[in-house]
């Protein structure tokens, strides 16, 4: 390429001399056509700054520089402006650099900008000498759903040319770009850095994190890729993925002062709510905040060819035994799963089906190509991780492991998951290391690797303001294994597993872990782990997967039905051919016009009849409230409760007595056995407990974040004292609870009890009922 004015690279324009104050002041102007730019301007003494952008990218219409450069940069130019339209080399001393295109996108349906980029060739560098340390890390997704669920807004900004803005601590040269005529023996020297180069994301990412410290914020020890600040206007987290930004939290006016600090130092773009995330498509409503990625698999199924009505009810068939070297040998064996690797971020209902496709990525064959293709089919309905629940604790996390599932090389697999409140953060599915001589050995090992994960997010969850006081419950179906972390014994079914598996004893000793024995039926983990069965599997989602907002629902099913007819019409054309060919052209208006009123009665069907039913099956227990939202565990009378029946509201129920050493209450008969009115398990244990036992369940507005489970409290009525143990603290905070839904709220003050506490407090079974009693923890 030819520049159209021919510019002078004499030595006396770039040398570092004293003398050429001057050359600051310089500016020159290439002038050129449409396909042809080249933008180049003396910023100071030893700077240059290229710009190419060719008709393949931007038309002349679309440039916003197309009409030319008119005004002299400023002496004083900061380095994010020399930066704004460009890169920087210093002329002296090669790796030849090439031209990407490309485009960005803030929105699934939206282009945000095409873009031209000259990057180097980094792997052409060589380690140390043309670079050493290279990495940068970056936020995990994790973060993502744990902010989601503080119900703080999120907001996103982007950062132009992020790579632009590093700093280069090493010596690296390059070719000068295409265009540029220089001497065969001169090359360029960056003095920043440039997209391409190995150290580039590293020098970025270090350059960023100076910035963000100096401006009061803290780099979490558990996460570099998060930053905190806390002041006495509240907090603010940043989440930091490259060059997308995150931002959240309760300091409305910090986060408009962040922003201004950070387009001060960089060129950024605030892009507003956040709404779509390196491929995540976030909606965001009254209830809470949803996570999914329909785009992403919308593109996959039309690049899959599976753009029909059949839809698969589970990922795998359960009794699916996948073997290697089954049937003939596929050509592209990464041809999807990588795809449905990263699907994985939301939809952790398909964890295990790809974990087990994947292994046979080596040498993949038609059996394995057809499972893939039915994860694709079962990818089509609609789902949405919900995040809804308030973080006051991490509730608890299940474990379990699948010993010598794996017929290929008898090796197990383990699976955990961790619920803040009622939302999902946090799941695995990976097969273990080595191969395990007993189940309860595979399920130590798993429990070694839960521990790992459990402490990261206690730690994670303390920097971002929600500290745990108070041990996770792990949930484990294996007794056995329970046993080897609650007791420092060795014996010789256990002498041979590792030291680093002990690693869960230390933290049960350390009060941080409490592990609990759950059912092997209800363990939800089994869907990171096997194969099974669509009831089987069904029941297993936690309510927080697959949770589809109400006005999605009422799209989908109008959608269905109108599609359904129109089906229906078309067979009924195609079952007269005489008339279908008479009238051919009248009967496809005849059949778009049907349509039309078909979809149309569809939509009023729905409005009138099923939004109400639908608000009312969709409310979540003592969640969704019209109005400002209440603090975890207390309450709010100036609002009304989303528990509802028919689309009608209640109020949010008065706020029960504070806790003291005489809390007022009323005590009430219940059974806590098996089949008793007290419905299911109880929460703290997910056990039923006898009556011959004093147990009691507290009322919802002294719930405590489970802290009282399997605590003692006394009770004073009728003359005389007993202590109980609670069982069951309500997991609700602004009214009903889940085995009270769709009902006005419970009342504040009950503390349900056995009928060993009303014998201990000498009542007689006849006069059991309700009791006025005072309350307090023991």
């Amino acid at each position: 390429m030819e520049l159209i004015q021919e510019i002078d690279l004499s030595e006396d324009i770039y040398q570092d001399s004293e003398d050429n104050e001057d050359l600051e002041d310089q500016f020159i102007f290439c002038n050129y056509h449409c396909n042809q730019v080249l933008f180049c301007n003396f910023l100071n003494r030893s700077w240059f700054l290229f710009f190419l952008v060719t008709n393949s990218i931007l038309s002349c219409s679309s440039y916003q520089f197309d009409s030319g450069i008119t005004e002299k940069p400023n002496k004083n130019f900061e380095p994010s402006q020399r930066l704004k339209h460009g890169i920087l080399f210093r002329y002296c001393l090669g790796n030849d650099p090439s031209y990407l295109n490309g485009s960005s996108r803030s929105k699934p349906s939206l282009m945000d900008r095409l873009i031209a980029r000259l990057v180097a060739k980094g792997f052409n560098q060589e380690y140390g000498i043309d670079y050493e340390e290279t990495f940068a890390p970056v936020a995990r997704v994790t973060l993502l759903a744990i902010a989601a669920t503080k119900h703080w807004p999120l907001f996103q900004m982007d950062i132009k040319n992020a790579f632009l803005n590093g700093d280069l601590s090493e010596e690296v040269y390059m070719t000068p770009p295409p265009g540029v005529s220089l001497p065969s023996s001169h090359v360029c020297r960056l003095r920043k850095a440039m997209y391409g180069l190995k150290q580039a994301s590293r020098a970025w990412f270090e350059k960023f994190g100076n910035t963000v410290i100096s401006l009061g914020f803290s780099a979490s020890n558990y996460d570099s890729g998060l930053f905190t600040r806390t002041t006495a206007s509240g907090t603010i987290l940043l989440l930091l993925y490259v060059d997308d930004m995150i931002i959240t939290g309760d300091d409305s006016i910090g986060i408009a002062s962040l922003k201004q600090s950070f387009s001060s130092s960089f060129e950024m773009k605030d892009l507003g709510k956040l709404h779509y995330f390196l491929g995540l498509e976030v909606l965001s409503d009254s209830f809470g905040t949803y996570l999914c990625q329909a785009k992403y698999i919308s593109d996959l199924l039309s690049k899959a060819g599976l753009s029909d009505n059949k839809v698969a009810s589970t990922p795998l068939e359960h009794n699916l035994h996948l073997a290697p070297n089954y049937g003939p040998l596929l050509q592209d064996p990464t041809r999807y799963l990588g795809s449905l690797v990263y699907l994985t971020v939301t939809r952790p209902d398909i964890v295990y089906v790809v974990h087990t496709v994947s292994q046979f990525m080596v040498a993949p064959c038609s059996d394995h190509y057809a499972a893939v293709i039915q994860i694709l089919r079962y990818l089509k309905a609609p789902c949405f991780m919900d995040y809804t629940s308030p973080p006051i604790r991490l509730r608890c996390g299940f474990l379990d492991s699948d010993w010598d599932s794996d017929m290929t090389d008898l090796r197990s697999t383990t699976g955990y998951c961790f619920f803040l409140g009622d939302s999902l953060i946090s799941w695995r599915s990976k097969k273990q290391s080595l191969t395990a001589r007993s189940s309860t050995e595979a399920e130590y090992r798993a429990l070694a690797d839960t521990s790992q994960e459990l402490i990261w997010l206690r730690w994670l969850l303390s920097d971002m303001g929600a500290p745990q006081s108070s041990p996770t419950p792990l949930w484990c179906d294996n007794n056995s294994a329970i046993q080897i972390a609650y007791n420092d014994v060795f014996h010789e079914r256990t002498k041979h597993i590792e030291i680093d598996c002990h690693f869960a004893r230390q933290r049960v000793v350390r009060n941080t872990i409490r592990l609990q024995a759950i059912s092997t039926l209800d363990q939800p983990v089994d869907i990171f782990t096997k194969l099974i069965c669509q009831d089987g599997f069904e029941s297993l989602l936690p309510n927080s997967i697959c949770l589809v907002p109400p006005l999605i629902k009422s799209l989908l099913l109008l959608y269905s039905l109108s599609h359904q007819l129109n089906q229906a019409f078309q067979s009924l054309s195609f079952s007269n051919s005489v008339f279908h060919q008479t009238f051919k052209s009248s009967w496809k208006q005849m059949r778009a016009t049907m349509k039309n009123f078909c979809i149309g009665a569809c939509l009023l069907i729905i409005l009138v009849a099923f939004l109400p039913e639908l608000d009312a099956q969709t409310c979540t227990p003592s969640g969704g409230i019209r109005g400002k939202k209440p603090p975890p565990g207390q309450c709010n009378t100036e609002n009304d409760s989303g528990c509802s029946v028919q689309g009608k509201f209640y109020t949010t129920y008065t706020c029960s007595p504070r806790v003291s050493s005489n809390t007022k209450a009323t005590l009430t008969l219940n059974s806590f056995q098996k089949g008793g009115d007290g419905g299911g398990p109880s929460e703290c244990d997910h056990k039923y407990h006898s009556n011959d036992k004093p147990v009691v369940a507290l009322s919802t507005g002294w719930y405590k974040g489970g802290d009282r489970c399997h605590n003692f409290i006394t009770i004073n009525g009728n003359g005389r004292s007993v202590k109980a143990m609670v069982v069951d603290e309500c997991d609700s905070t602004m009214g009903c609870d889940e085995d009270h839904d769709y009902q006005p709220p419970c009342p504040n003050n009950i503390v349900d009890a056995s009928k060993a506490v009303w014998k201990a407090l000498g009542v007689s079974e006849d006069n059991r009922g309700d009791l006025d009693i005072t309350w307090s923890d023991v």
